[in-house]
């Protein structure tokens, strides 16, 4: 007997191997693009805020400090800077917000990623406000965030910081947390 072939049985069952290899292979394949799918949106959706941020911290340091023209709302916040009027809104309640940053003329809109209901909120030392300016004393703005409001609570998106200029005169108190301004 001479063993120059393979059988029929021998054929089939190397023919079967190699289709659960191919199978297994296109399947892996489609498992890793499903999980992708995912990460890669978490990945944009993160350079949509990245960018959103820098438009809003860009904004906010053409804003004077003590700034007697700023207003804003859960909506939209505007103050006057140079000669034109400078200011932020959120826009698009249809599921796709974004966050659109006015310089005079000049408008830029950065998307925001769905985060249920958007809107802007105040600080200042003395807590978190939903208007500005607050009726009573007048207090210095420390800060503005977007914040997304769901079911599950709320979500800071984008935060800047509002740098307060201090007079030359100002010795700052760590214990208040503020400016004296000392007698010349």
């Amino acid at each position: 007997m001479k063993d120059d072939g393979y059988t029929l049985a021998e054929a089939l069952a190397a023919m079967l191997i190699l289709g659960l290899a191919m199978g297994g292979l296109v399947e892996g394949a489609r498992l890793i693009g499903r999980m992708q799918a995912p990460v890669v949106a978490a990945r944009n959706d993160d350079q949509a805020l990245r960018r959103a941020e820098a438009g809003l911290a860009e904004l906010m340091r053409r804003r004077a400090g003590g700034d007697e023209s700023l207003t804003g709302d859960g909506q939209a916040l505007r103050f006057n800077c140079s000669a034109e009027t400078c200011g932020l809104s959120v826009d698009g309640d249809d599921g796709r917000p974004s966050l659109t940053v006015r310089r005079g003329e000049v408008a830029q809109s950065f998307p925001l990623p769905p985060a249920g209901k958007i809107s802007l909120v105040y600080f200042a030392r003395d807590g978190r406000f939903d208007r500005w300016p607050q009726p009573g004393p007048a207090k210095d703005m420390t800060g503005v965030m977007v914040v997304g409001t769901s079911a599950r609570g709320e979500l800071p998106l984008v935060v800047a910081r509002s740098w307060i200029e201090h007079p030359k005169t100002c010795e700052f108190d760590m214990i208040a947390k503020g400016c004296r301004t000392s007698a010349p």
